[in-house]
């Protein structure tokens, strides 16, 4: 199961993967 600390890896993973998005 997930720990806070995964589920907060996790929105910090889909924020970078969103600004490369907009960057490439």
């Amino acid at each position: 199961r997930l720990t806070a600390e995964d589920e907060l890896l996790n929105r910090g993973l889909a924020i970078l993967d969103e600004c490369f998005a907009e960057i490439a």
